[in-house]
């Protein structure tokens, strides 16, 4: 299967698309899940 970019969107040659993101903006994501997580397992603690 072949891919292009076109923009931040990655699209297969089956037309099938995906939304391509920076590492730093998954790294973002991961951090802010596993803060909200933390909050989370906290607060059943306390």
């Amino acid at each position: 299967m072949e891919y292009k970019i076109l923009g931040d969107i990655l699209t297969a040659d089956d037309g099938e698309e995906k939304k391509v993101i920076s590492v730093e903006e998954y790294l973002a994501k991961d951090i802010m899940i596993s803060q909200l997580f933390l909050k989370l397992m906290l607060k059943r603690l306390g």
